[in-house]
């Protein structure tokens, strides 16, 4: 048994489920399960209150878990965006298509990689029955593999930021009366309160749009493959002041300056120059720490708004509900504000499926599983 036969015995439970029922002939079609794929950027595992953290609030993305299955120990290829992004799309790793940077290839070129001309795009297979995948939010790269609205690219760019001027100047503006907490070197904006109300934010209002396109492709009737891409809680982390969580109720070990002795001497002088935390004071970290979570909070509610459209439609228990990240993001552990190093805080992702029609309730699977076999664990549901 390879890898992949492997998560996908493990999320079935024993259920009867063809394993090429996405390529069957057209006249199962109806039969196929759609697909609401909810991702966020810099989400680290702990974001969800099932993974152990009672600050935590996502009480919907919980049900979710509580409903499906989740997986205790899922890791992304790489701790970085474009690569992590792009291998879970073609099933490769980044070393062997070549990305393993910021959309760039590495500087020195390890002997062992193998740079493919073509990289599969696994999203094709949908496309190849006449399911189109839909992406509203971010996409950061590969734009042209998804499919879109005007309206969906009117709002957002590419990376997941709001394009409507009204709100990009109240956000200046709020930069002003509400001093952000910023990394010292990148100035990273890494915690912080705006005048904004909730639907106001991008977050909001990709929760907006994608409540309106997952309304229409419920209505045409047929299968539907959408993905909800979120940008937070990647920076600039600001929230509304109604969804900033205390900080006295979240309880993580503050860096030292007796952990981080031990660190190689590459991360004590130039990782911590560039997005160190040391610097910060405890108020300061506590508006980080409050701010995330905070962020999380509000793409729960986001997520609560499509999960009640599918149920009130009477589609919920044919839909597989996906919830992941691309990476996660580090809040001061040792001594850094960032991703991009291999800690567990950046490589480990939420990894939450959901679809009664298909799936085992409240299972937990603790084995470690890989994000490169994601997209063809949905590819055999």
């Amino acid at each position: 048994m390879n890898r992949r036969e492997f998560i996908k015995a493990g999320v079935v439970g024993g259920a009867s489920v063809m394993s090429n029922r996405l390529f069957a002939a057209d006249s199962t079609k109806n039969r196929q399960p759609n697909i609401l794929w909810i991702m966020m950027d810099d989400g680290r595992a702990d974001t969800l209150g099932c993974y152990g953290r009672n600050w935590a609030r996502t009480p919907h993305m919980d049900v979710l878990a509580t409903n499906g299955v989740r997986f205790e120990t899922a890791i992304v290829q790489n701790p970085v965006c474009v690569p992590s992004r792009k291998s879970m799309k073609s099933g490769y790793y980044p070393h062997v298509f070549g990305v393993t940077e910021m959309g760039k290839p590495p500087a020195v070129q390890p002997a062992y990689m193998k740079r493919v001309r073509e990289v599969p795009n696994l999203l094709n297979a949908w496309k190849d029955v006449g399911i189109a995948p839909v992406n509203v939010g971010k996409t950061h790269a590969y734009q042209r593999d998804w499919g879109y609205q005007k309206d969906v690219a009117a709002d957002f760019d590419v990376l997941g930021q709001t394009r409507n001027e009204k709100i990009r100047a109240r956000l200046k503006e709020a930069a002003c009366r509400y001093p952000e907490v910023v990394t010292k070197t990148h100035r990273w904006a890494i915690g912080g309160i705006v005048p904004l109300e909730p639907q106001e934010t991008t977050t909001g209002r990709l929760g907006d749009l994608a409540l309106e396109q997952l309304r229409r492709l419920i209505d045409k009737g047929e299968p539907f493959f959408l993905r909800v891409s979120f940008h937070a809680p990647h920076v600039p982390c600001l929230v509304p002041r109604s969804y900033f969580i205390d900080p006295n109720k979240i309880d993580l070990p503050a860096p030292t300056e007796e952990e981080l002795r031990g660190k190689p001497r590459f991360e004590r002088e130039n990782l911590r120059t560039y997005v160190g935390g040391l610097d910060l004071s405890r108020e300061q970290i506590g508006v980080a720490y409050g701010t995330y979570y905070g962020m999380i909070w509000l793409v729960d509610e986001q997520v609560g708004r499509l999960v009640d459209c599918l149920r009130k439609a009477g589609v919920l228990d044919h839909t597989i509900i996906a919830i992941n990240s691309d990476q996660g993001w580090q809040l001061g552990e040792h001594g850094l504000w960032k991703k991009r190093v291999l800690y567990d805080d950046n490589v480990k992702s939420p990894l939450v499926l959901s679809c009664p029609a298909l799936l085992p309730k409240g299972k937990v699977i603790t084995e470690p599983v890989e994000m490169i076999d994601f997209v063809p664990t949905l590819m055999d549901l």
